[in-house]
């Protein structure tokens, strides 16, 4: 607050811990309960811990509290915003004439209408912040906040160097980032200047790092900055993983491995077989224990289905064992929901993909509910204050009716519902038949799609109609789904408002 006073006004300020005697203009800055704040106002609103309040209390004197410690922040920025200051993606844009300096007239409650308002600051293609520094992520993660987003989340490839574990005598050897591409970098390139002194495009904290151990050891440093700035600004932390892929080298463990490319670069495999058979079963544990021992500070798991799930085989037999044990096929028969997820038009790929994206669905929620009977990792993740949620793969909107039955508990499911924003505004009526008092649901929103490079899109009217249906429907929030941030101030705006 200093500093923007002194930017915005060239005044200067001094920072106290007690209220001077003598007549001076005066912020008081404190969480709602704190005893300064609440002598000097009279009838305060109660607050959750994401509120905040601005008052001005009388000619000299304005309060800027919170619920919490960030929300006094949030406060603050609001404040800020009030004096004429833009928070944009890349930085603040000042006012050309902030005129002279005044306690604004203002009496403003605000509190969130979606308590989880989180932001994607990792995945893998080259336009995305899968290749910024450190530094860069936490200068990112610095302006996103005081837009009130209060969540960091991280999307993990079974290729990427994050994790490190050994099953059945294999070791993992393998790891890279943008799926193994050599994308070259020559004198030719636009914007040569802003790229990393290297032959081929990489994350400038992994210049140098060529082995195994060394891309680890980068990778974990990067991810740990990012989460401890997080952390920092109490943020809530998540790390999405994708627990049914693996790095190539353990396909020997499977029972019916792939052969062919899953996904681009062909750098990983998955099990075609049961699901629930031994190798398949113990490669999962020890990638979950993997990630549990890595990344055991965070506030929630996620895990990710595949994007491009082969698990369809066996689903009518696991249907019939999630049917004894659950008594699902009297009010939803199989054929009926088959019936629709075969016929989901809106998947990309055509109706055979819809299909198997959907039967898939059925044998992969079958393998969790049989897994996690079989071992402690529920427990552990307790035990470290992480909640395990699983994030839905394609087409899985026709079993919403069904999670609160299905998975474990304590449970919540992430889902875009759909590549683009606009997918997902035509799949809106599947939201009615989740329960999110039983199931916690947020929903990925998709602010940009690789589908159509890097052109500049704007999503902002579908976002709208998004944020609404989960207000209405209490779901607890979102997640940002994006790659470049050139254009994304408009969206980002519109979730911050």
């Amino acid at each position: 607050l200093r500093a923007y006073l002194h930017k915005l006004f060239g005044i200067s300020v001094e920072i106290r811990s007690e209220r001077p005697e003598e007549p001076h203009i005066c912020f008081l800055l404190g969480q709602i309960d704190d005893a300064h704040i609440q002598q000097a106002g009279s009838q305060l609103p109660a607050l959750s811990d994401q509120g905040i309040l601005i008052r001005r209390c009388n000619a000299d004197t304005l309060i800027l509290a919170g619920g919490s410690s960030s929300a006094v922040a949030w406060a603050m920025y609001e404040l800020v915003e009030q004096y004429g200051v833009t928070y944009l993606l890349h930085g603040d844009v000042y006012p050309e004439s902030p005129g002279p300096f005044h306690l604004p007239k203002i009496d403003l409650v605000l509190e969130p209408t979606l308590r989880l308002r989180s932001w994607r600051q990792f995945n893998d293609l080259p336009t995305g912040p899968g290749l910024w520094s450190l530094a860069q992520q936490e200068s990112f993660i610095r302006q996103i906040f005081k837009q009130k987003f209060n969540g960091i989340y991280l999307c993990l490839w079974p290729h990427h160097p994050f994790v490190d574990f050994s099953v059945g005598g294999i070791q993992r050897q393998t790891a890279c980032l943008l799926f193994g591409q050599k994308i070259p970098i020559d004198a030719d390139n636009i914007g040569r200047q802003h790229l990393p002194d290297a032959p081929f495009l990489d994350n400038p904290d992994f210049l140098g790092a060529e082995t195994y151990e060394e891309k680890l050891a980068s990778g974990r440093r990067l991810l740990e900055g990012i989460l401890r700035q997080a952390r920092f600004l109490q943020m809530r932390t998540s790390v999405h993983f994708q627990p049914l892929e693996f790095p190539a080298e353990f396909r020997p463990l499977l029972q019916q491995p792939t052969e062919e490319s899953i996904q681009l670069g062909g750098l990983t495999c998955t099990e075609l077989g049961d699901l629930t058979n031994p190798g398949h079963t113990s490669l999962i544990e020890a990638g979950f224990r993997a990630h549990l021992e890595q990344w055991g500070a965070v506030d929630e798991f996620h895990l990710s289905l595949p994007e491009h799930p082969h698990a369809d085989r066996q689903f009518r037999q696991c249907w019939t064992e999630l049917d004894e044990k659950y008594h699902l096929e009297e009010a939803h028969p199989l054929d009926d929901l088959l019936a629709i997820g075969a016929r989901n038009y809106l998947i990309p790929g055509g109706l055979e993909r819809a299909e198997r994206e959907f039967k898939s669905s059925i044998s992969m929620l079958h393998f969790f509910d049989h897994f996690f009977a079989g071992n402690d990792l529920l427990r552990q993740a307790e035990d470290r204050n992480i909640s395990v949620h699983l994030n839905l793969g394609g087409n899985s909107e026709p079993l919403f009716p069904i999670l609160d039955r299905l998975l474990w508990p304590g449970a919540g499911i992430s889902t875009s519902m759909g590549y683009t924003a606009s997918r997902a505004v035509r799949a809106l009526r599947s939201m009615e038949s989740l329960d999110a008092t039983k199931i916690p649901a947020a929903l990925v929103l998709t602010l940009q799609d690789d589908n159509v490079g890097s052109l500049p899109q704007v999503a902002t009217r579908s976002l709208h109609q998004l944020l609404q249906e989960l207000s209405q429907r209490g779901w607890r929030g979102f997640l940002t789904r994006h790659w470049p941030i050139g254009d994304l101030d408009p969206p980002t705006t519109l979730l911050a408002r």
